[in-house]
């Protein structure tokens, strides 16, 4: 018996056996005042799409916003009606708990997606054992068709995939994206779905033999987003100079945002494991990272994360950003991890952590500033830092020993004294440039503590604008220089500056300021000891915060194995 109901303008199709109730695939339709009542074409209940032909139909037929659910598994053959959203039309795909399997051997993509279409692949049963497995020849496994080659093939529309598990695969266009010389085309997210109060994030692997994994193909124009969310784990390989997500060869590339996901991607020749294709065309934008575990490996000739090899456009500035508490890990078989040659490039590691691994480098050209706020750059590989490594709110690097040019090791002696702190690490040329540093306050019993100095014997004080002259990494021994009390240039031994002798091991700082030298005649203000003409100002606090610097850092524990 079959049961057909119509609440409103959506129409289901329902029928029962033996006391179940089987959902056939559904199809709403838009309610249109004025609008004729469209034809009831309903798939048998218990039949569900018996053939990509009827499935290849239900897409063809589909209203807008429809949602066609499958209630069995279905394996097609290259010779089967191509499945394409109609232009203009949005579908969501069902799985239901079921495998799909479709395949081209011509043109097409497996499904496609035209640039004006919208198509999303979800799975509503709790336990999420559906499956979509696509593979193409010339077009995307999902995505666009190489119609036109060629010319212009047309590009894809919007692509969601929502808490669905997704094998896809192509030869000569992406596994998920665009086909060789794509048009304008539109974005690709990966998400989640939440079913029955639980969300579960999409498992998807993209693998294409001569273009992106997920992204473009050659010669493609696409500028669209990809965006990989929802806690899902994706796994991403392009081929012949192609980013595993990003760009093909010759092709321009769309944002990447990559926020709560676990990623592998991996690119091949001249392209990035995450960026642009060898001889990328355009600028790269932004790629933004955030709470993501990220590995991203780069070609013979390409970097993990970058903007690929440049053909004769020349090189493109890469703006990454990793936040979030992130951990990613870049590399290339070329040893570069992350490209930031191009003038303008920027690199920022917010309360994340950025892992150069053994055999790969980073360079930091002259006069570009990495920021690290709170993070850690964990330099198992080498960092050629000719530019600054500024270091805030306990941001720090690890395996510092690894960074070569501007790389300064500031050893604290207390020459008589007790220095609270033995040592800090400055990877810039001057401590303003640096970040937060705290300079340690030394502490002598019956002794006045007058700033640090390059030898006993004194010389040019240490300021936040002394020039650490580059090169490392290397050491320097800076001394503190004492004054007892009532001698010249120390404050009388009844003075109110008694703060500034404390007892060994007390651990204040001091704040010191940026300019001037010498000591000039001390006097008591306010309870202070101040030295009148001197720019080096010590009040007892508990730590001395500098405009500039990096803090006294130790190295972290090594977090347990290697990249």
């Amino acid at each position: 018996m079959k049961l057909f109901v119509m609440s409103g303008a959506a129409v289901i199709a329902a029928a029962t056996l033996s006391g179940v109730l089987v959902l056939a695939p559904t199809v709403a339709y838009a309610d249109t005042a004025g609008a004729p009542a469209p034809s009831l074409v309903v798939q048998d209940a218990l039949e569900g799409y018996p053939t990509v032909a009827s499935l290849a139909s239900a897409f063809t037929d589909a209203a807008p916003d429809a949602v066609i659910t499958l209630s069995q598994d279905l394996t097609g053959v290259a010779s089967d009606p191509v499945v394409s959203v109609r232009d203009g039309g949005a579908v969501t795909l069902d799985l239901n708990g079921h495998t799909l399997k479709l395949t081209r051997d011509d043109l097409r993509a497996a499904i496609e997606v035209p640039p004006s279409s919208k198509l999303t692949v979800t799975d509503t049963t709790i336990d999420h054992t559906g499956h979509l497995i696509v593979d193409a020849n010339d077009g995307a496994g999902i995505g666009g068709a190489a119609l036109g080659h060629p010319g212009e093939a047309p590009g894809f529309g919007t692509i969601v995939i929502a808490g669905a598990k997704v094998d896809a695969t192509s030869r000569t266009a992406a596994a998920i994206g665009g086909a060789e010389n794509g048009g304008a085309s539109g974005d690709i997210t990966i998400t989640y779905n939440t079913v029955a109060n639980f969300n579960f994030g999409s498992t998807v692997t993209a693998t294409s033999q001569y273009a992106a994994g997920i992204g473009s193909a050659i010669f493609s124009r696409w500028q669209g987003a990809v965006t990989l969310t929802g806690h899902s784990t994706v796994t991403a390989t392009g081929g012949f100079a192609s980013a595993g997500i990003g760009g093909g060869p010759d092709s321009t590339i769309g944002t990447i945002t990559i926020n709560d996901a676990i990623v592998d991607a991996t690119g091949d020749g001249g392209a990035a494991g995450i960026g642009g294709g060898a001889g990328a065309h355009g600028a790269l934008p932004p790629i933004i990272i955030v709470n993501g575990n990220i590995d991203a490996s780069g070609g013979p000739t390409g970097t993990g994360i970058g903007a690929g090899a440049r053909g004769i456009d020349g090189a493109a500035p890469v703006s990454l950003t990793i936040s979030g508490q992130s951990i990613v890990t870049p590399s290339a078989s070329s040893g570069v991890a992350i490209d930031l040659s191009a003038e303008g490039s920027q690199l920022t590691v917010d309360k994340s952590e950025l892992w150069i691994p053994s055999g790969n480098s980073v360079t930091i050209p002259a006069g570009m500033t990495v920021n690290n706020d709170g993070g850690t750059i964990v330099a198992r590989g080498t960092i050629a830092n000719h530019g600054t490594i500024r270091t805030v709110n306990g941001g720090r690097v690890d395996s510092p020993e690894n960074v070569s040019d501007n790389n300064t090791t500031i050893k604290w002696d207390g020459n008589g004294g007790t220095a609270p702190v033995a040592q800090t690490h400055i990877f810039a040329r001057t401590l303003d440039a640096a970040g937060d540093v705290t300079f340690p306050l030394p502490v002598r019993d019956g002794y006045v503590y007058e700033g640090w100095y390059p030898s006993t014997d004194g010389g040019t004080r240490l300021t936040t604008d002394t020039d650490l002259g580059g090169g490392g990494p290397k050491t320097l021994t800076y001394y503190a220089a004492w004054a007892p009390p009532g001698s010249a240039g120390a404050p009388p031994a009844d003075g109110s500056g008694a703060g500034q002798t404390g007892t060994a091991g007390s651990g204040t700082g001091a704040t010191l300021a940026a300019t001037g030298s010498g000591v000039g005649t001390w006097a008591p203000v306010g309870g202070l000891v101040l030295a009148i003409g001197i720019a080096l100002t010590a009040i007892a606090v508990g730590a001395a915060r500098l405009r500039g610097g990096a803090a006294g850092q130790g190295n972290r524990p090594a977090r347990p194995g290697s990249h």
